[in-house]
């Protein structure tokens, strides 16, 4: 066997050890063991992921990565309405009804969540009243009419009805919920609701009975603060001195603030 593939064998056999032992070594190279995170440490990514508006450090960490991304987070519902009682006051006003006289109602509101999806409640309010454009026209000019001719005035006076005091039971339903962003500066979370009531209308000449239907957006500010913007149709029954009984469908757009025990 000459020298040369002697030389040859030897080299051969050297590349082929070391292979060996790279494949060797890289077996035993194995992941970083990784451990389950404690049900403490959940619960504080949890608490973080939680607060209302609350996730400024993480947005920062998160931007400070790729700055040229805007990042947003979007978190879970935050405002557990489960078993809690909710007191809010509530200004209204109406549009439609009597042709003469428009109505506002200021008064309270209280109601129960059974949970998130569905509420009982009640409320109560006093109505203050003013005479359209259209009722003080005719008004006035029958106090003309009067004024001329005392003795036989001829000029029509509008019949009005007009409410009193409100009081009614109602069922809210929560089927939409979702979040709003204030130009990346917070979070807040809302419900969309429908709402059925029933109840008693005080008015000029006496009483009804009262139905209503509506919707509404809740939008909670934090745990406690709530916001509410309605749109309710309310129907009734109105006499009037020459004895009709009319019908009346007024809508009426209320804004409500409470808080949330």
């Amino acid at each position: 066997m000459s020298k040369k593939l002697i030389k040859n064998l030897i080299v051969v056999t050297s590349i082929l050890g070391l292979t060996g032992a790279v494949q060797a070594a890289t077996q035993k190279i194995t992941a970083p063991k990784t451990t389950a995170p404690t049900t403490q440490a959940n619960q504080n990514i949890e608490k973080e992921f939680d607060a209302l508006g609350g996730n400024g450090v993480l947005l920062e960490k998160a931007q400070a990565l790729n700055p040229e991304v805007r990042t947003t987070v979007v978190q879970n519902r935050i405002v557990d309405r489960t078993n809690r009682f909710e007191l809010s006051g509530e200004y209204a006003n109406s549009f439609g009804g009597d042709t003469y006289v428009r109505s506002g109602i200021l008064g309270l509101s209280a109601q129960y969540h059974l949970s998130n999806h569905w509420s009982l409640g009640a409320k109560s309010g006093m109505a203050f009243n003013k005479l359209t454009a259209e009722g003080e026209s005719l008004v006035k000019a029958a106090e003309a009419d009067a004024a001329a001719n005392p003795l036989s005035p001829t000029a029509d006076v509008p019949a009005i009805d007009y409410p009193k005091q409100l009081t009614m039971g109602f069922v809210n339903f929560y089927p939409l919920y979702g979040k709003i962003s204030w130009l990346g500066k917070g979070i807040s979370h809302f419900d969309v609701y429908g709402q059925l009531g029933y109840g008693n209308i005080s008015l000029k000449s006496g009483g009804s009975t009262a139905m209503s239907a509506g919707a509404g957006v809740g939008v909670w500010g934090n745990e406690h603060l709530t916001t509410r913007l309605e749109m309710t149709y309310l129907d009734y029954t109105a006499k009037y001195i020459n004895g009709n009984d009319i019908k009346m469908g007024v809508t009426s757009a209320s804004v409500q603030v409470g808080w949330l025990f």
